[in-house]
């Protein structure tokens, strides 16, 4: 991270010692701890295209980093950055690392990868050195250069490469990826991660409803209330029609209103309206007085400001009853409009 203690500084003016072309390209991982450390980083970016501050990234991006390069350059003070340089170590990395306490406690006190601490033209020189050696496929001295059984050189990229590099296509150059491999035609981030509009944890092209936040679900929808599905329900109980017509009584606006309410709270749900007769009448005449009154009911609610996209209605006359026909009070429970919410 950015802070004293880590010697950026060091890592700073040994990029500014080298040319942009010498083929050595710099990747700097770490949080801003000091604000001012944090400025000079952001100077040296600006003033040396080979010099990448990439801020602080998490354990795994971290490691990748780690893994695709061909030195790590560890420049601390006063702590030894055990973890950083085993990572290292266990990617096949080799280290250049400031000749102190911590460092030489790990990789020995004959190690040939140590420069002096906060020597910035000792460490650009051995940058030099070893660029040079890669280039020319010179051998390397084991103690700190990656083996390779190339014949020839390796093909190192120019700067604009470096920056410009997209492996998986997703706009977010490689050095700034956070999440290099994601699939063709998955919308991404600014860190090159798949989008999560409504920040939810669960990414758009997986999320049914990528503008409402849903934690914990499956499909990043919120779930329709036990509460809301029985007030929907009450509710289709104070509409009435006058009778034999599709024409709302005045006292069916109150429960309407309170659906208008309830579709409102869920805007990634459209609204399904059925509608039901008795058996009294012919079913021609009941299918169409059913699919009439259904229509006023959706037509209501597109007065008060609901999408016509949103409301489904269909007329089903006669033929679902949910009592029996031989009663008045049975006939009652025959005529409704029921209501249902749905995704999308």
């Amino acid at each position: 991270h950015l802070r004293d203690e880590k010697s950026p500084q060091t890592l700073y003016e040994a990029a500014r010692l080298l040319n942009a072309d010498s083929g050595i390209l710099i990747d700097h991982i770490g949080d801003p701890l000091d604000a001012a450390l944090a400025k000079e980083a952001r100077a040296t970016a600006a003033s040396c295209p080979h010099y990448r501050w990439l801020g602080g990234l998490d354990h795994e991006t971290t490691r990748r980093h780690i893994q695709r390069a061909h030195l790590l350059v560890h420049a601390s003070k006063m702590e030894g950055g055990a973890h950083v340089v085993m990572e290292a170590v266990c990617s096949g990395t080799p280290v250049l690392a400031s000749k102190i306490d911590g460092n030489s406690g790990m990789l020995g006190n004959n190690y040939p990868g140590y420069f002096e601490l906060e020597d910035a033209v000792g460490l650009a020189g051995l940058l030099l050195q070893i660029r040079a050696e890669q280039a020319s496929s010179a051998p390397a001295n084991a103690g700190y250069a990656k083996t390779s059984n190339q014949s020839s050189p390796p093909d190192f990229p120019d700067v604009d490469s470096f920056k410009s590099a997209d492996g998986d296509k997703d706009g977010v150059p490689d050095i700034l990826d956070k999440c290099p491999n994601t699939d063709k035609g998955i919308s991404v981030d600014e860190d090159g991660c798949p989008r999560d509009s409504d920040k939810d944890g669960i990414p758009d092209h997986l999320d049914r409803c990528p503008s409402t936040p849903a934690p914990g679900t499956l499909n990043g929808c919120p779930v329709v209330k036990e509460e809301i599905k029985k007030r929907l329900k009450f509710a289709t109980r104070g509409i009435f029609f006058e009778f034999g017509k599709a024409t709302l009584k005045p006292e069916s606006n109150a429960k309407l209103d309170e659906v208008v309410d309830i579709i409102n709270q869920y805007p990634d749900y459209n609204l399904r309206l059925g509608g039901h007769t008795d058996n009294v009448g012919s079913d021609e005449n009941n299918h169409k007085l059913s699919q009439a009154r259904v229509d006023a009911v959706k037509f209501y609610l597109i007065s008060k400001g609901i999408n016509e996209e949103r409301l489904d209605a269909m007329g089903f006359g006669e033929l679902k009853p949910i009592a029996t026909n031989k009663t008045a009070i049975g006939r009652s429970q025959n005529r409704r409009v029921e209501m249902d919410l749905y995704l999308k």
